[in-house]
């Protein structure tokens, strides 16, 4: 199998993208050199049921929950979070089909990795709903302490009830660090550790996205600024 690599981009704006690509280089020739287009979101269109049909093909009338949580079986007890355990029971995603086949698999911050999956001869780092930093968020457990010699201390999410009370310049800085590391982490799997399959999320579009349409008016300065670095970065991964 030839090496494959995935990079969600969550909450990026496609109509932001066309008005900026020729400030996109990287971006502006994957569309040229590859496949480019509009795709139907999930019904509802909510980012944990997309995120899990991404990862297994099937929609969310094959695993049961509409967002961040769901009831089980017919209750109508207090709702469940839609993590890790759950999804596996119902859904066989890509990265354990892959391990099935004997393929050396790993994902970072791919949304609804909470716990983090135990892939067989793989690795992976858990997303954005991992309760805290100091929980044990990789698999295996002894990655933990691989990745802090490779980026530092790892950022898993930034708070909401921080980043959206920032200012601009530092969320940019502490986007730019998340971001920074995963990228980092995702050059050390294929260079390092190789991996036949890395699935990388990256959840910067989506909280700079947040807190730019949480003002009065839409920071666009603050959005090319950080689609512009964003390019740059996916020019990298793609050279490594």
């Amino acid at each position: 199998m030839a090496r494959m690599l995935i990079v969600g981009l969550d909450g990026l704006n496609p109509e932001l993208i066309r008005d900026w690509l020729d400030d996109l280089p990287n971006l502006k020739r994957m569309q040229q050199e590859g496949i480019w287009g509009e795709i139907e979101s999930t019904i509802p269109p909510h980012p944990v049921p997309a995120w899990v049909s991404a990862q297994s093909s099937r929609n969310p009338g094959a695993f049961g929950f509409w967002s961040l949580r769901y009831r089980d079986e017919f209750y109508y007890d207090l709702p469940k979070v839609a993590d890790c355990t759950i999804k596996e029971k119902r859904v066989e995603p890509l990265y354990k089909i892959l391990a099935r086949f004997g393929q050396k698999v790993a994902v970072i911050s791919l949304p609804t990795t909470w716990p983090p999956p135990k892939i067989p001869g793989g690795y992976s780092v858990s997303c954005y709903m991992t309760p805290q930093e100091d929980t044990n968020f990789t698999w295996p457990t002894s990655f933990k302490d691989e990745i802090e010699k490779v980026v530092g201390k790892y950022i898993i999410d930034l708070q909401a009830k921080d980043y959206l009370q920032m200012n601009r310049q530092k969320l940019l800085n502490d986007i730019h660090i998340m971001d920074s590391q995963r990228c980092a982490l995702l050059k050390y799997l294929i260079s390092k550790k190789q991996c036949d399959f890395v699935w990388l999320v990256l959840t910067g579009p989506d909280r700079i996205g947040h807190f730019c349409l949480n003002k009065t008016s839409v920071d666009k300065e603050l959005l090319h600024e950080y689609y512009s670095w964003l390019d740059a970065q996916i020019g990298e991964v793609c050279a490594a």
